[in-house]
């Protein structure tokens, strides 16, 4: 006969369940990270989340010392940003929200690095320049402070909308002239000439969401290609690229306009932070290139058009960080 104890983390009733999966917008239990919120004012709320210590998408980097990654991070403010709307605003669940722009900005890498546990993730919520038409909330804006394990790592910021299902879907066939195909209807794989995984410290070939690359210098393009085998850019039906999905393309294209042809960039660098505008839908039937130039100061700017258009900009910040330290009890 064999016993078993488990430590409880530092606040078991906080962390010790996810939420409700509707309240965040995610169909599959494993890609819901939040964990609780509190109300603390009107407009002001605190949010928890647990951050996995395995996860095909998010844990799949080479470089070491391994740390929490940052999309990671926003993808828990995006989560704990939809349930605010919903439990503070009241913004029904039947409710489409658009993102019009979200960044986050890293401040203290050294604490991102994984241990033995999985990470804590607390983030104070603050609702700004909240919008209502005939009594109900079309827009807003979200300022959040992150901490993890109790150390300040980083802030983000979200600006949002909130339409009816029905608008929505006005909304998308009157800009198309047609009806958008769904996500579920895109080849396994992507068209165009593969990416290898290794040239952004990658494993899983459904991590990679580029095709068709070309370096010229520090200046790189590519074709976006992401598989909807990927069911963490792809939880549940889209009838558009989303938004976390640019994002990712918008560092792997970073890191390939910063490399050697090697992959070596990938492990040697660390993303600090990500600023988003994202100025019309990502089409899933019409071919979105990618263009990213000469860095300004420690920050690149993605490009991303279809059909001639602009469609949205990404800058990616990135810093060398050879000697993160490793902490007591961090895996090896």
């Amino acid at each position: 006969m064999s016993t078993e104890t488990v430590e409880l983390g530092t606040s078991a009733t906080t962390y010790s369940h996810t939420v409700a999966r509707e309240m965040v917008h995610r169909w599959a239990l494993s890609e819901v990270f939040v964990t609780g919120i509190q109300t603390t004012g009107q407009y002001e709320f605190t949010v928890d989340a647990q951050l996995p210590l395995y996860h095909a998408y998010y844990t799949d980097h080479a470089a070491r010392p391994e740390l929490f990654d940052p999309l990671l991070l926003l993808e828990c403010c995006r989560q704990g940003g939809t349930y605010g709307t919903h439990v503070v605003l009241d913004v029904p669940l039947a409710a489409t929200l658009l993102v019009k722009s979200m960044s986050i900005q890293l401040t203290d890498l050294d604490a991102l690095t994984i241990g033995t546990r999985p990470g804590e993730l607390r983030t104070r919520v603050e609702f700004t320049d909240v919008q209502t038409r005939g009594g109900q909330v079309r827009g807003f804006s979200l300022d959040l402070e992150l901490t993890l394990s109790g150390r300040a790592v980083g802030t983000a910021h979200i600006d949002a909308g909130a339409v009816s299902k029905n608008a929505f879907r006005a909304l998308r066939v009157r800009q198309r002239a047609s009806e958008p195909p769904m996500s579920s209807s895109l080849p396994e794989t992507p068209a165009g000439v593969p990416v290898s995984p290794h040239l952004f410290g990658r494993k899983l070939q459904e991590n990679v969401v580029l095709t068709n690359a070309r370096r010229d210098g520090r200046c790189a393009s590519a074709q976006l290609g992401v598989t909807p085998r990927n069911r963490s850019l792809f939880d549940h039906e889209y009838d558009h690229y989303p938004a976390m999905s640019l994002f990712e393309a918008a560092r792997q294209i970073s890191l390939l306009a910063l490399d050697d042809g090697t992959g070596a960039a990938a492990t040697r660098l660390r993303c600090t932070s990500f600023r988003g505008e994202f100025i019309r839908f990502a089409e899933l039937d019409s071919p979105t290139t990618l263009d990213v130039s000469e860095p300004s100061g420690d920050e690149l700017e993605v490009q991303f058009h279809q059909n001639g258009a602009l469609i949205a900009t990404v800058a990616v910040g990135f810093a060398d960080l050879p000697g993160i330290s490793r902490h007591p009890g961090a895996a090896a």
